[in-house]
């Protein structure tokens, strides 16, 4: 026998639909905003890379980001130095898009797993101060310091 939760869905009026879409947006376009900060500051990308004065595995990471993004705006073909910025610009968002879409499927999946008691410990149920997101600080906090 199914729960009542199951058989009769809420209804969302208008205005909460309409709340839940703007939320929803802001969400995004600061989960955006803050991978674009963290990307800029882990990589220094206001400074060419021979200047960023970068550790070997950021120097390495950043030059991939820049042939990846090189390659893509050589196929979109622009004429001259302002689109070939903007379309540099245009890949570099569309990276970042890729990017937390990735981390959003990856919290979703792993929050599904714990709600259905696949995996433990919890580490998204509870947030940072979740018995394992604690015991991964412990155990590895290189991985956790941003």
């Amino acid at each position: 026998m199914s729960s009542p939760e199951i058989d009769a869905p809420a209804q969302l009026t208008p205005e909460a639909k309409q709340l839940l879409s703007a939320t929803v947006r802001g969400l995004r376009q600061r989960l955006l905003r803050d991978l674009r900060d963290s990307a800029e500051r882990e990589y220094r990308l206001a400074v060419p890379l021979a200047k960023a004065g970068l550790g070997e595995a950021q120097r390495v990471r950043r030059q991939r980001l820049e042939h990846w993004l090189d390659e893509r705006v050589r196929t979109a073909a622009p004429r001259g130095d302002k689109e070939q910025d903007a379309a540099r610009e245009r890949f570099f968002l569309s990276a970042l898009k890729e990017a937390a879409a990735t981390w959003l499927n990856r919290l979703f999946f792993l929050r599904h797993l714990e709600a259905r008691g696949l995996s433990r410990p919890l580490v998204v149920t509870g947030g940072w101060n979740s018995k394992g997101y604690r015991e991964l600080r412990e155990f590895a906090p290189g991985l956790t310091h941003d």
